[in-house]
C-alpha cells in the first residue's frame, strides 16, 4: 500500500482520505478484494479507506442516525496509509444498505479529524 500521509503532504495538498468502491454496491463489492468467508467475515467483502494519516489512527464508523457501527484502529507508520472494514458491525453481523459516516481521529496534533461518508447499497 502507499505510505500515509504526513501531515506536511496534508498542509500542502489537503486532507482526502476516501472509501473505495465507492458506491459500494453488490457488484462493486464482488470485485473489490473479495476474500472467502469465515467465521469472523461472513461476506469476505470490504471497503478500503485510503490516504490515511501517517500516525496513529482510529476510524469510527456510524450510522446516518448517528449510531456507532465499528471503531477500526489503524497505525499509519507501520501499515502505510490504507485500512479496511469487513463490513461487520462492532456485534459481530453484516450491515445493511445505507449510508454511513466516518470519522479518522489521529493521534497527530498537527492532523485535523476528517469526516466523509459512503453509500452501501446490498
Amino acid at each position: 500500500t502507499a505510505p500515509g500521509q504526513t501531515a506536511e503532504e496534508r498542509q500542502r495538498v489537503g486532507a482526502n482520505i476516501y472509501v473505495f468502491p465507492n458506491p459500494a454496491t453488490r457488484e462493486a463489492l464482488a470485485e473489490f478484494q473479495k476474500q472467502p468467508p469465515s467465521r469472523y467475515d461472513p461476506t469476505g467483502e470490504r471497503i478500503m479507506f485510503s490516504n490515511l494519516p501517517a500516525a496513529g489512527n482510529t476510524i469510527k464508523i456510524y450510522t446516518a442516525s448517528g449510531d456507532l457501527v465499528q471503531t477500526i484502529f489503524h497505525d499509519g507508520h507501520s501499515q502505510g496509509g490504507a485500512a479496511s472494514w469487513n463490513l461487520v458491525s462492532r456485534n459481530g453481523q453484516e450491515v445493511g444498505s445505507g449510508i454511513y459516516l466516518y470519522v479518522v481521529h489521529s493521534d497527530d496534533a498537527r492532523v485535523e479529524d476528517f469526516q466523509g461518508y459512503f453509500p452501501l447499497i446490498r
